[in-house]
């Protein structure tokens, strides 16, 4: 039987593992050189309730990977978590908030993988959010209250418009019910401002 020369066990390791999660960005195993690169990636690659809102990160995640830049990516991931770049909109209460939760998810999954690694046993991440969140709209004419799935980033930026409409009805929100997911997204709307 031939033996591999010159490859760590971590790198068979992400061999392992980098089809699983991101099975067509196999052009990314160069910039992965540490646990913590593969953590910052999945953290902000998936959802989670923190990292849906890092659209910065997720914009020059979406250039690297359509040039496949390699040395973009290793900058990308060199930055940690300091690339959730909007948490510098936030107050100092709300930004240790949300960075503790976010170190909360990046801990989990690395957790996840070191598991793995060091198991052998198949990668088991945490669970992803929805895409999407829930909110109660009360179209006119309506009577009963209706549920929406948005997608978070959309009902953020709607919500912060000066006369904000529902994206999905396309129909202003009642003024009790944009009080109410003005002060519930308060943090998110910021964050996506």
């Amino acid at each position: 039987m031939a033996r591999v020369i010159g490859l760590s066990s971590k790198t068979l390791f992400y061999q392992k593992v980098l089809p699983q999660i991101l099975p067509e960005e196999m052009w990314i195993l160069p910039a992965i050189t540490s646990l913590d690169d593969l953590t910052t990636l999945l953290l902000f690659t998936r959802e989670t309730e923190t990292s849906r809102y890092a659209v910065s990160w997720k914009q020059r995640w979406a250039q690297i990977r359509s040039s496949r830049d390699v040395s973009g990516l290793k900058d990308l991931l060199r930055e940690g978590l300091g690339g959730f770049r909007e948490l510098t909109k936030l107050t100092p209460e709300e930004k240790a908030d949300i960075w503790a939760k976010t170190q909360k998810e990046a801990q989990d999954i690395q957790s996840s993988l070191e598991a793995a690694f060091t198991s052998g046993n198949p990668l088991i991440l945490p669970a992803s959010v929805p895409p999407f969140v829930w909110a109660s709209d009360q179209p006119s004419g309506h009577k009963i209250p209706c549920r929406y799935a948005f997608p978070p980033v959309e009902l953020m930026r709607a919500l912060a418009l000066p006369e904000p409409v529902n994206p999905l009805t396309r129909t202003p929100f009642p003024a009790d019910v944009l009080t109410y997911m003005r002060n519930k997204f308060a943090v998110p709307m910021k964050l996506c401002a």
